[in-house]
């Protein structure tokens, strides 16, 4: 699930350089405080799933996290699926937002609250992001940088669920120009990365399957007795 994609320059926000340097957004799940980890994860129904957003990057000069306007996807959602605890975390909520999630058939979108359109179409999206360094008192230079966080519990429809990103244009729609940005001065330029895009999957086997789970936890169980 992951693919390289080559950005262009970013104008109108602050000063943009051309692509130059790689970086790297992903997805990572945890469940009750385990190793955050990438790819497919398999959990009962009902189990909240703690998802994070994180951005890395080799860039040269660059000083921290600039900015993103991604949409968050989630497809193959059961009627009973549920996103809660939607976060920006601090000093990445640099602008104000509402933010929800909302329902478009088989799919969960996570979004700006005033954007009503589908994924990937519109012309807002979710805006994890900080100030310049000259002007931020908390500002962060962590790299990696968890820039976006929240819970996601699904109901017993076996199906895998995928999680990944749409990234909008300033006249709308999904393009690949706007994944994210990192400082590379104080005062507010901006390089663009080249930069891999990795998605997760959260899987709720069909209830057979769970069957034979809970067979095979008994039958370790009577092993180690």
């Amino acid at each position: 699930m992951k693919k390289a994609i080559a950005l262009v320059a970013l104008a109108g926000l602050a000063t943009v350089a051309s692509a130059q340097g790689t970086g790297a957004i992903r997805y990572e799940t945890s469940v009750g405080g385990d190793a955050w980890q990438t790819g497919l994860r398999t959990v009962t129904p009902g189990t909240t799933v703690n998802v994070r957003v994180v951005v890395s990057w080799d860039v040269p000069g660059a000083l921290g996290f600039a900015g993103a306007q991604p949409d968050f996807i989630i497809d193959n959602a059961g009627a009973g699926d549920a996103v809660s605890n939607i976060e920006r975390p601090v000093p990445f909520n640099f602008a104000p937002q509402t933010i929800v999630s909302s329902r478009f058939g088989n799919s969960i979108k996570i979004d700006d609250s005033r954007d009503t359109l589908g994924p990937g179409l519109g012309t807002r999206g979710v805006t994890p992001g900080q100030g310049v360094q000259a002007f931020t008192p908390n500002f962060s230079t962590a790299n990696p940088a968890v820039i976006f966080t929240f819970s996601y519990t699904p109901d017993a429809t076996a199906t895998v669920r995928d999680l990944r990103f749409t990234f909008i244009a300033p006249t709308g729609g999904n393009t690949t120009d706007r994944i994210f940005r990192v400082y590379t001065s104080a005062n507010g330029a901006q390089a663009t990365p080249t930069s891999t895009v990795t998605g997760a999957s959260i899987a709720i086997p069909a209830p057979g399957a769970l069957a034979l789970l809970g067979l095979g936890g008994l039958a370790a169980g009577r092993r180690r007795r």
